[in-house]
């Protein structure tokens, strides 16, 4: 203990002198065992929360893919302050697993804010988290949802909200008991906008593609790279959000100890398009409707429960039928029950010390040293300066709407070891046939003439018969086995 707090001085003597931030030592103080008569005394600057057994998930773990045209939230009440939130000391095993800050979202049920609890995130590889924020409108507030980006990226570039759509439907539509399908979207060109269409691609093993979309924010539309992403059970640990009892203490802060058993979501798992987010617990009944909160395998090419139905196709060859028949089980129960609140979900939400213990759970944990605590404050810290400054620049730039904006992001810190590859082959498919001598999205406009057979700088052209790409930056650009190769054309001069 003494080496602790010996340690912990020489921080503070840093900060003082300007090696370190307030924010960052006030978190480290945070994680460091304090004394039981410390203790006596802080607790009565200690937050008094609650721990809800339903609510909105943390987007940066898992968020849903909507197509097409969303408004966002809206509510009439203004979010509180942002709370201190401290990550526990255990944390997964992977080194690039990651502390995603928390934030204040939603609950339609008690028409009030609750606090989105932070998570431990193994990002997907080669992304970088963009945090989401609450912005004034009129007399009410809306949600801006948060989003994967590529970390080679430096800018957010904002374009004009593409036209509407009648269907959005994915092409082909029917893919194979191996195949998932990948829905179109809007890329902007010289010409204006081009829908590109859909297509199918197969299934990897411990992968979860996240297909390339648009999201509407104030300051325009922002088109999002697709990128292979892990299955729900190996991203990480997942908090359960909390309800503040009393936030009038000196000092508010608290560290989650509840988290939600990831391996029994499935059978309580909600997508609340309106919301961009995904939600646990008892979202049954007319309640339900009423929201527009469906289940998650309702959810028009929702990928996660794709995959899962590929994964158990062999061992539970019914599971997706199953699984209906238990949400409409539950939803009778609920209905039928006195107190519609008494909903039998409390297995889904279990302390963190029990489900750090058990044998069967997802991804291996440990005790955090002072590195992977310091590395925790300054990704939290970074996270949520990153989302005010967002925030702003998106307000200012919403003001202008006829100007192109561009939102430069901070740079992003390289990886320090090399992460199990992706899969390379059969990506997505996303190409726009004849696209010799034209303008191809994603590589600042440029025009390509004769590429067939070229090199392009920068894409991956290891593998035989690699064409003009036309493809968004860093996209798997080789054909799957026994795909042909389109014929070659006669460049044509760039337009």
């Amino acid at each position: 203990m003494r080496r602790q707090v010996d340690n912990l001085k020489r921080r503070i003597s840093n900060m003082v002198t300007g090696r370190l931030s307030i924010p960052t030592v006030t978190l480290l103080i945070g994680c460091y065992s304090i004394p039981a008569a410390a203790q006596q005394a802080g607790r009565r600057s200690a937050l008094e929360v609650e721990v809800e057994r339903r609510g909105p998930i943390h987007e940066g773990f898992a968020q849903p893919v909507a197509i097409g045209a969303n408004d966002g939230l809206l509510v009439f009440k203004r979010p509180p302050p942002l709370l201190k939130e401290y990550p526990p000391v255990l944390r997964p095993a992977a080194w690039q697993a990651m502390w995603l800050p928390g934030y204040w979202g939603w609950d339609n049920r008690k028409k009030d804010f609750v606090w989105v609890t932070g998570a431990w995130r193994v990002p997907p590889p080669g992304m970088r988290w963009v945090p989401g924020y609450w912005s004034a409108r009129d007399d009410q507030f809306v949600w801006t949802p948060g989003f994967w980006y590529a970390a080679e990226r430096p800018e957010v570039v904002y374009e004009p909200s593409p036209p509407q759509r009648e269907s959005h439907q994915p092409d082909p539509p029917n893919p194979s008991a191996d195949e998932f399908s990948v829905p179109g979207y809007w890329v902007m060109t010289s010409g204006g906008y081009v829908w590109r269409r859909g297509h199918v691609s197969p299934f990897h093993e411990g992968w979860v593609w996240m297909p390339t979309r648009r999201i509407a924010t104030p300051a325009g539309s922002v088109l999002l790279r697709g990128y292979w992403d892990y299955p729900l059970t190996q991203r990480g640990v997942l908090f359960a959000p909390v309800s503040v009892v009393n936030g009038r203490q000196a000092s508010p802060a608290f560290t989650p100890q509840s988290v939600v058993d990831i391996g029994r979501l499935s059978g309580w798992l909600f997508t609340w398009t309106a919301y961009g987010h995904y939600c646990f617990g008892d979202y049954f009944g007319e309640a339900r409707r009423e929201r527009a909160i469906e289940p998650w395998f309702r959810a028009e090419n929702d990928p996660v429960f794709a995959y899962e139905r590929w994964r158990r196709a062999a061992a539970q060859p019914n599971w997706p039928g199953a699984l209906a028949e238990q949400f409409a089980r539950r939803t009778k129960q609920l209905e039928r029950a006195a107190d519609r609140r008494a909903a039998p979900s409390r297995e889904l939400v279990i302390p963190f010390s029990d489900w750090s213990k058990a044998p069967g759970a997802p991804l291996p944990l440990m005790m955090g040293s002072y590195a992977d605590r310091l590395s925790a404050a300054q990704s939290a810290e970074a996270i949520a300066q990153l989302a005010r400054a967002r925030a702003s620049f998106e307000t200012a730039a919403a003001e202008s709407p006829e100007k192109a904006a561009t939102f430069a992001l901070p740079a992003a810190a390289p990886p320090t070891a090399v992460v199990r590859d992706a899969p390379r082959v059969g990506t997505t498919g996303e190409f726009i046939p004849g696209t010799v001598g034209r303008e191809v999205p994603g590589f600042g406009r440029r025009t390509l003439p004769g590429m067939v057979g070229r090199t392009l700088p920068g894409v991956d052209t290891t593998a035989p018969g690699v064409v003009a790409p036309g493809v968004l930056p860093g996209a798997d650009t080789r054909l799957p086995p026994g795909a042909e190769l389109p014929k070659p054309q006669t460049p044509r001069k760039p337009r």
